[in-house]
């Protein structure tokens, strides 16, 4: 405050734009441009700790170089082990050491530059969805595999149900030759028994009852194998169905696993 009680007027930048106290015209200051101030001045400070680093390392190595230096100077030349550098090596040495201070200032800036900037942070993402990838590609892979091993054996299941159907149409066939072979013998029986009548001396009945029994044995057998063939393959059908829809169901997770 000044002797007439107005405020004095002083001046800010923040970030290339001014602004006043007292004054009507103000610059409004972005957070955007405060956060830049404040990247700026930790970086800043970050340099200046360096460089002190620096100064007092540069500092033990001259000291250390003069005492060196000095011991030399008092030994005799036949002792001297140090060569002084000329003063075109010193230059030498001092614009290289300043081109490695420059690069490293560059990169570092470089650096900065890309974690700024939104195609770091991309390039981040995109690490991360390829290595999703890849591990689903893995997991499809392996499922693939074991969804090939249980086609093998679903083939392998089919293979015996078609067995099963085979065996059992054959048998059919049998039964079916069997009932033949009955008619045909009770034809023959009601031959005998015509013959018998006008004939006393025919042929045995016994006989042909007999071999009658053993067919209807014959065919009672076979028609009891048959049942368990028939049920052996419907049981091997019903597998087979359970198979194919849990196929299916995986296939169809698969797919929408992928979609996703």
């Amino acid at each position: 405050m000044n002797a007439s009680g107005s405020s004095t007027a002083r001046s800010y930048e923040f970030g290339g734009f001014y602004t006043s106290r007292g004054s009507k015209n103000r610059v409004v200051v972005t957070p955007e441009q405060v956060t830049q101030l404040k990247q700026e001045i930790t970086q800043m400070q970050a340099e200046k700790v360096s460089l002190k680093s620096k100064i007092v390392r540069m500092r033990q190595i001259i000291n250390k170089h003069g005492v060196m230096i000095n011991n030399v100077l008092s030994e005799g030349k036949e002792r001297q082990k140090l060569q002084t550098a000329t003063p075109s090596a010193i230059q030498h040495l001092s614009k290289t050491i300043e081109q490695f201070k420059n690069t490293k200032i560059a990169r570092a800036k470089v650096l900065n530059d890309l974690k700024k900037s939104d195609q770091y942070w991309k390039s981040v993402e995109i690490e991360g969805e390829i290595i999703s990838l890849y591990q689903e590609q893995v997991r499809l892979e392996n499922e693939v595999n074991n969804n090939c091993i249980q086609l093998t054996q679903a083939k392998t299941r089919v293979a015996s149900v078609f067995d099963f159907i085979g065996s059992a149409n054959e048998m059919n066939e049998n039964i079916d030759e069997c009932k033949s072979a009955i008619t045909s013998l009770n034809k023959k029986l009601a031959s005998y028994r015509r013959v018998k009548q006008k004939n006393p001396n025919p042929l045995p009945e016994s006989q042909i009852r007999k071999n009658i029994s053993n067919l209807k044995m014959k065919i009672a057998v076979e028609e009891v194998s048959t049942k368990k063939t028939e049920e052996n393959a419907d049981q091997a059908i019903r597998d087979l169905d359970q198979i194919i829809d849990d196929m299916i169901a995986r296939i169809r997770d698969a797919i929408s696993k992928k979609a996703i």
